[in-house]
């Protein structure tokens, strides 16, 4: 990281999102109006971009980033849903860190809440971009995957998951993490094990525990 990246500075910017859910349904209940998924996924454009010379700020970059996601449900604590991210900096003409695309990473390997969509086992910031990049997600949870089957666990309240994450950047390309979790533990608890491979390569691998606060 250079050190101009992180050096004291001002920054207009403006963000323009603009999402469309093609037949975005919903109900009313009580005199209210409430969304309900729809049965197609949700579109999003987002431009962000900043102006030097305005109110003192140096900065100057554009980014724009275009995406889908959509969750689908088949039953009670069974779904499967997934997002893909894709952008890129038109220009970064003068750039600080904090401009960067920041990517959610949590490779701590214990977390007081759920992390679902992140990458468990990048370290913070150090594959942030300032050119274009591409990530994924996809999490499938169910109760009728593998352990559910056992007769002595049959009636409990764990779930399980399947989950691929993606990213590829001009510094890291075509990283790939993947993992195995149990979720409701004694209610609280969800645990995971995930590996993660660079270009098909084998990277690195971990288990990963969280709680239930929410």
């Amino acid at each position: 990281m250079k050190a101009w990246q992180i050096e004291n500075h001002q920054s207009f910017d403006y963000r323009v999102v603009l999402e469309y859910t093609p037949q975005h349904r919903y109900r009313i209940r009580n005199h209210t109006k409430m969304y309900v998924e729809s049965k197609f996924p949700t579109y999003s454009l987002t431009y962000k971009s900043a102006f030097s010379g305005i109110f003192g700020s140096d900065a100057r970059y554009d980014l724009v980033k275009l995406g889908i996601r959509q969750k689908v449900d088949f039953g009670i604590d069974d779904h499967f849903s997934y997002s893909v991210t894709g952008g890129k900096f038109l220009n970064s003409d003068k750039m600080y860190f904090e401009d960067f695309q920041h990517f959610n990473t949590q490779p701590t390997g214990f977390m007081f809440s759920s992390y679902e969509n992140s990458f468990r086992l990048l370290p913070f910031y150090q594959y942030s971009t300032s050119d274009q990049f591409l990530e994924a997600h996809t999490n499938w949870q169910t109760r009728r995957l593998i352990l559910k089957q056992l007769p002595v666990i049959r009636n409990s309240m764990i779930t399980e998951k399947l989950f691929v994450n993606y990213l590829n950047t001009p510094e890291l390309k075509n990283y790939v993490e993947t993992g195995y979790g149990i979720s409701n533990l004694f209610l609280l608890l969800n645990v995971e094990a995930v590996a993660g491979f660079e270009n098909g390569k084998f990277r690195s691998a971990g288990v990963k525990v969280s709680l239930n606060l929410k």
